[in-house]
């Protein structure tokens, strides 16, 4: 069972994200920055933020396509596995409402910059 916790695996797979951001272009639950501009630009207003709608439709898109070869494409690109069952909870709102992981994505991530 996954946890609720702030843990980035867990809520990534609780998302439907991809739980091993090497295995994606675009690594954030909250925004669609890639690796290499997230080691060098660290102001949100460069990137793209990811909305609830753009996710249900970068879902629908995965499971829309006719190749395992598109579909698996379109996971990377996203870095989205499936569309979770969280989107349909009414007024939750995976993008906004997933905690972060305070050790990787504060301590370990902003901090040290």
């Amino acid at each position: 069972m996954v946890s609720l916790c702030g843990d980035t695996l867990a809520q990534h797979e609780l998302a439907g994200f991809k739980e091993g951001v090497g295995f994606a272009y675009s690594k954030c639950r909250h925004c669609e920055c890639y690796f290499e501009d997230m080691q060098s630009q660290f102001n949100e207003d460069a990137y793209t933020k990811r909305t609830l709608e753009k996710h249900v439709r970068q879902c629908d898109e995965i499971e829309k396509a006719n190749t395992d070869l598109h579909r698996n494409s379109l996971r990377t690109t996203y870095g989205i596995n499936r569309r979770s069952k969280l989107v349909e909870f009414p007024s939750f709102d995976i993008i906004q409402q997933t905690l972060q992981d305070i050790m990787h994505v504060i301590l370990e991530g902003i901090a040290p910059l």
